[in-house]
């Protein structure tokens, strides 16, 4: 029998972080059967159920590597995967074992995205650390920095920072950036922080995609007071060329408001998918609100949906990352119970460069 999941609270509330909140979703563990045997019966080598109006990936399509693998079933938010000396590290995550449902820190390590071994079973960062690649080193950002160069051993070079868990990080001309929920931070050596903008025009939020494209910096999606009667969600997306100044590029994209979502820029596009739709879920939505459609722009202003229904199935807080010229997307949550944390591996690309699955 399995045991209903439990109240999320755990999962989010963390001492330092009341923000966390108690999220919504209190279900009892429910197996999508016809989801799943749909799901396995779909071609790997299949964009998924692309939307009528799509020309710009005409030709390419998804490749699942595996439906499962040896990392523990996990979601992750912030996004714990980093593409590193040409290999892939997982480095945390979300997960239920004997009937605990936590978060927890652990290595593991890949050469293909199909094998995987665990080379590091209890670092000593937070596992809602932010993680990101900076002068050759793998870096975890929380209230300390950690810094490693092969995942097994890792050095605090910092303590004290003024961020919490939960924030976001990334790579801006030679500087690290942290968005830590109203404001941005920046070091160029991941101790010394100094404050890039004290207040962000869209406010405090939790949870949103912070990237890279064309060499300018994204904010989308995200939400507040998740879990409590005065929860907000959004779609709106915010450009800047510097991180103090920001532009309004659209209040409301047409994708669905998302929580937990992933976001990517991808040989000239930005991509939006995956996440979890407050909307979706109060309409009744039968994977309980998550999502799996994919939306791309070049410029984050005219968007078009690219792909209605991938071929994994609906999930939110997935893993995901760009290397070899593909974006890779592994794990996720669906919120059925312990059956619906995932460990299967994805890849997306052209299809003439991609080996079909037999």
């Amino acid at each position: 029998m399995i045991s209903a999941e439990p109240n999320l609270e755990g999962r989010y509330q963390m001492e330092s972080l009341a923000w966390y909140g108690n999220p919504l979703l209190r279900e009892s563990a429910v197996r999508f059967t016809i989801s799943v045997l749909a799901l396995q019966a779909i071609s790997c080598s299949s964009i998924g159920e692309t939307d009528d109006r799509n020309e710009a990936l005409q030709g390419w399509s998804w490749t699942r590597l595996t439906e499962s693998t040896s990392f523990t079933p996990r979601d992750s938010s912030p996004n714990a995967v980093l593409y590193y000396r040409d290999r892939f590290f997982i480095l945390s995550g979300w997960k239920h074992s004997d009937g605990i449902w936590a978060s927890s820190s652990d290595v593991w390590v890949s050469d293909d995205g199909k094998g995987w071994e665990i080379i590091n079973p209890n670092p000593p960062y937070p596992p809602y650390s932010s993680f990101c690649v900076f002068q050759d080193r793998m870096l975890a950002l929380a209230d300390s920095t950690f810094s490693s160069e092969d995942g097994i051993l890792w050095e605090e070079i910092s303590r004290g920072n003024p961020f919490s868990p939960g924030n976001r990080s990334l790579v801006f001309h030679d500087a690290i950036l942290v968005l830590d929920r109203d404001r941005i931070l920046t070091s160029t050596d991941g101790k010394d922080w100094a404050t890039l903008n004290s207040q962000v025009p869209w406010g405090t939020r939790n949870w949103p995609a912070f990237l890279l494209h064309q060499d300018a910096l994204y904010v989308l999606g995200g939400g507040k007071d998740h879990g409590s009667p005065t929860a907000e969600y959004f779609n709106d997306v915010w450009r800047s060329r510097s991180g103090t100044t920001w532009e309004l590029l659209t209040s409301h994209a047409p994708w669905d408001k998302r929580y937990w979502a992933s976001a990517a820029s991808y040989r000239g596009r930005l991509f939006v998918f995956s996440g979890w739709s407050s909307d979706a879920f109060k309409a009744g939505e039968p994977a309980s609100g998550n999502l799996n459609d994919i939306w791309t722009s070049e410029d984050g202003r005219q968007w078009t949906r690219t792909v209605a229904h991938a071929p994994w199935q609906k999930r939110h807080a997935v893993l995901s990352w760009i290397a070899r010229d593909y974006l890779w997307v592994a794990a996720g949550y669906d919120h059925s119970g312990p059956l619906g944390l995932f460990n299967d591996v994805w890849k997306f690309g052209p299809r003439d460069e991609i080996p079909r699955t037999p």
